[in-house]
């Protein structure tokens, strides 16, 4: 089974797995967006399975605080080192953590299906990480390796 993505596609299981092509060259960050990778992959996976409402809200909560935790430390290191992007970087932070925020309150308060909620931040989640990563957090590289973040 496969989930459907934001533009309508299928959204298979390897497809939410980190690459070394999203490298940022910082191995903190890099290790922490492998284990966000991680945490979509067992979202999947729990919610190919025959799983209980209940463990799939555990396992969208545990998502979204380990996000919240990746982005204090990305954007604390930004701040430290003055690199100038970090508005902007912050921003979309910010607007991918309202975003979380919904989710979790929607599983909280089972406003909609767990299962469908699930697909949604799959899909959402791993469009956003992958592009984010891919663009946004690799333009800091540099920056932060110069200033001595490793």
């Amino acid at each position: 089974m496969t989930s459907t993505n934001d533009s309508g596609g299928k959204l298979a299981r390897h497809e939410l797995i980190w690459k070394p092509e999203y490298s940022v060259g910082v191995a903190k960050f890099d290790e922490q967006h492998q284990k966000l990778f991680g945490m979509l992959t067992d979202l999947y996976d729990v919610l190919q399975g025959a799983a209980v409402e209940e463990r799939l809200r555990e396992v969208i909560h545990e998502l979204l605080l380990y996000t919240i935790t990746h982005f204090s430390d990305e954007e604390a290191e930004m701040f430290r080192t003055g690199y100038p992007a970090y508005p902007a970087h912050k921003s979309e932070h910010d607007a991918l953590m309202e975003k979380t925020r919904q989710f979790d309150v929607q599983a909280k308060s089972s406003m909609i299906s767990t299962k469908m909620l699930c697909i949604e931040m799959i899909a959402v989640l791993s469009d956003w990480l992958k592009e984010h990563i891919a663009k946004v957090d690799k333009e800091y590289a540099e920056h932060m390796v110069a200033n001595g973040v490793r």
